[in-house]
């Protein structure tokens, strides 16, 4: 009787091993995705969703609406993604659903108020690969509006989808400081949002002007805001900012004993008080260090120096740094 072959058998175990492994891979590359019809019905919009169709043009989206209705369905297909087995996996009507949307929010809209199937792909996806996709999505067919992108973006840093603000940029291939306006447009005033026609108007450029407006004169700003709602009411969002870039900068150039709030990145860090006699006072929300109180007072000094003498002023009216 002959002997087996070592070096065939070994070939063979290897083989068998090998076919194992392809056939026993991830399950993300064992679910290959799959293209069809979809009842809309089943289907919600993802937890990461950017769109905000209460803020979208009627008109665009009724077009849109009306493109479907004629074509049968939409030619371009959606993304969708099994939905996690929760109670909460419902869609805006109330329903249990099976999927979630990874991109195609509008169309899908549009499928579901027309009562007609939903051309899709469904595919396994996780999170930072659905939002990644639905920035390319919505690039390639409607951009979002800066304000829809700051909220889209404070949400995912709320919910630590990414360690940063910069690896959230770098991911999603966004400016940094692009990032930082759009954050700033999403934690405007209240009184302020409502004091525009629709917040998806304001532009990103928009944040810098509000911001410093904001900056200057905090209190004076809201109050323009609400004056405006009340006399002439919601203004298109280039008006407004023009309104209250002017308006403020007209306000907070005369002394006032209202204390003006310091903004960083749209968060209240401290107040300065400019009274009418000259004197300045200013409070932080934050504890300053040993070498950073000195530093402070050297700059203080400096400003004092390029005045007058630092002992001609009074005592009383001397600036007061107090940090809580």
């Amino acid at each position: 009787m002959s002997r087996p072959n070592k070096a065939a058998t070994a070939r063979t175990v290897r083989t068998k091993a090998s076919n194992k492994k392809h056939a026993t891979g991830s399950p993300q590359k064992r679910a290959a995705a799959k293209t069809g019809r979809y009842n809309p019905q089943l289907i919600r919009p993802s937890k990461w969703c950017n769109r905000d169709l209460a803020e979208s043009n009627d008109a665009e989206l009724g077009e849109l609406r009306k493109s479907i209705e004629a074509t049968g369905g939409n030619l371009v297909a959606i993304k969708i993604r099994r939905a996690a087995p929760t109670h909460q996996s419902k869609n805006i009507k109330g329903d249990v659903t099976e999927f979630e949307i990874v991109y195609g929010h509008r169309r899908h809209r549009c499928c579901l108020d027309l009562g007609i199937p939903v051309l899709a792909v469904e595919e396994s996806v996780d999170d930072v690969k659905m939002v990644q996709e639905m920035m390319v999505e919505n690039e390639e067919h409607k951009s979002l509006s800066a304000w829809e992108l700051g909220r889209w973006f404070a949400k995912m840093c709320k919910e630590k989808l990414f360690v940063s603000q910069r690896q959230m940029a770098l991911k999603l291939n966004r400016d940094p400081g692009d990032v930082r306006r759009a954050l700033r447009l999403a934690k405007l005033p209240v009184d302020i949002l409502k004091a525009v026609q629709s917040p998806t108007q304001f532009a990103l450029h928009d944040a810098d002007k509000l911001g410093k407006a904001l900056a200057a004169n905090r209190k004076g700003s809201i109050a323009i805001a609400k004056k405006i709602l009340q006399t002439s009411g919601p203004l298109p969002g280039k008006e407004l900012v023009r309104r209250l870039t002017c308006d403020a900068a007209s306000v907070g150039a005369s002394n006032t004993t209202e204390p003006q709030t310091m903004v960083l990145d749209g968060i209240a860090i401290g107040e300065w008080r400019q009274q009418p006699t000259g004197s300045f006072s200013m409070k932080l929300k934050f504890s300053l260090t040993t070498k950073q109180q000195v530093r402070l007072e050297q700059l203080v000094l400096s400003f004092g120096k390029a005045n007058t003498e630092r002992d001609s002023t009074p005592r009383s009216e001397r600036m007061v740094v107090k940090a809580s």
